[in-house]
């Protein structure tokens, strides 16, 4: 499915005058690990490049999933958990944890007002999904994955704010580490605001 959206794409730019890409494939933390320039036929290497580097496939469900978010914490955005968020919830058992780990404290505003007058993750989830529109993409990610699994965040918002958003407020490592010991399987994903990670089949 995404290589025939991707492929859609390419052919529309095409059709609306765009015969020449540039894509950049991030590193980890805020570097760039390649740049791929070319005519339509150059997207599939910059696909190549970004699944090697950002689709990760694990052999099974986690109990606990680990998810980082990494680099600049002043570019870090509330889209950027959110998309870690969703990362982790693709290979998390349903009613398992997510552990988010990040030093931001992004500016919720618009992104996330939804979620702050919701009752639950289900009703936010509710909300959202009547009109979505594309601002609301980090909202419904964070919400979707508050609801298959519960939420604990380390950053630098208040505790209010993330149990707001329907998360368990972390203070610092050892806290962390008091999860990890509670049993289970672990999976930790670094940067997982960049990736894509899925069962593997």
């Amino acid at each position: 499915a995404e290589a025939a959206a991707s492929a859609k794409a390419v052919e529309t730019a095409w059709l609306l005058g765009a015969p020449f890409f540039i894509e950049i494939v991030e590193a980890a933390g805020d570097g760039v690990a390649h740049v791929v320039a070319g005519t339509a036929a150059s997207a599939a290497e910059g696909r190549r490049l970004q699944d090697a580097a950002w689709r990760w496939a694990v052999p099974a469900l986690a109990d606990v999933v680990v998810a980082s978010v990494g680099g600049d914490p002043a570019r870090q955005t509330f889209a950027d958990l959110a998309a870690a968020a969703a990362c982790a919830a693709r290979v998390v058992q349903p009613d398992g944890r997510i552990i988010l780990l990040s030093q931001t404290r992004p500016d919720l505003a618009a992104e996330a007002e939804t979620l702050l007058r919701a009752d639950d993750a289900r009703a936010a989830l509710q909300a959202l999904s009547r009109r979505p529109t594309p601002e609301q993409v980090p909202a419904l990610r964070w919400a979707s994955a508050a609801c298959r699994a519960r939420i604990s965040l380390l950053s630098g918002l208040e505790d209010d704010t993330v149990e707001e958003l329907f998360a368990t407020p972390l203070h610092d490592g050892g806290e962390v580490q008091r999860l990890l010991d509670a049993g289970g399987t672990i999976l930790f994903l670094d940067d997982a605001h960049k990736g894509l990670a899925v069962v593997d089949e």
